[in-house]
Parts: C-alpha cells; sequence; structure tokens
C-alpha cells in the first residue's frame, strides 16, 4: 500500500491521522510516517483497514452468516 492508498483508505472511512492511530492502536506518529511515505505501511494495517472499508461499505455481517455454508 502506497502513501497515497493510505491517505486514501483513510478517506474513504472518514478517518483523520489520529483517528486511524487510535483504530490501529499506534502512536500517531507512525500513521503519519505512512501518510507520509517515511515508512512503508505494514501488511496487517492494509488488511485491516480493507476490512474496514468492506464492512463499512456492506454493511454489518455477522460471523454466523460468513460461516454458513451455501445450500444447493
Amino acid at each position: 500500500m502506497t502513501s497515497d492508498e493510505f491517505k486514501s483508505a483513510l478517506e474513504v472511512l472518514g478517518m483523520y491521522q489520529d483517528q486511524a492511530a487510535g483504530f490501529l492502536r499506534v502512536t500517531p506518529a507512525a500513521v503519519s510516517r505512512w501518510a507520509t511515505g517515511d515508512r512503508p505501511v505494514p501488511e496487517w494495517a492494509e488488511h485491516l483497514l480493507g476490512v474496514a472499508i468492506v464492512a463499512k461499505t456492506t454493511g454489518p455481517v455477522s460471523f454466523k452468516k460468513l460461516t454458513e455454508r451455501s445450500e444447493g
């Protein structure tokens, strides 16, 4: 994930950098470094942001629904 993609993800989620730091459980300085490209965005953070975007755009899905096998 590039720094521009990271910033776009925050925008989609409606998060400021300090809010993203709280959500990702990192320091605001870490988020700032990712946003400026001084440090690469860790893969785990990219995945977590991706899940958050999917949840925001598709609505909540229960664990039971995710684990049900389709019949047919």
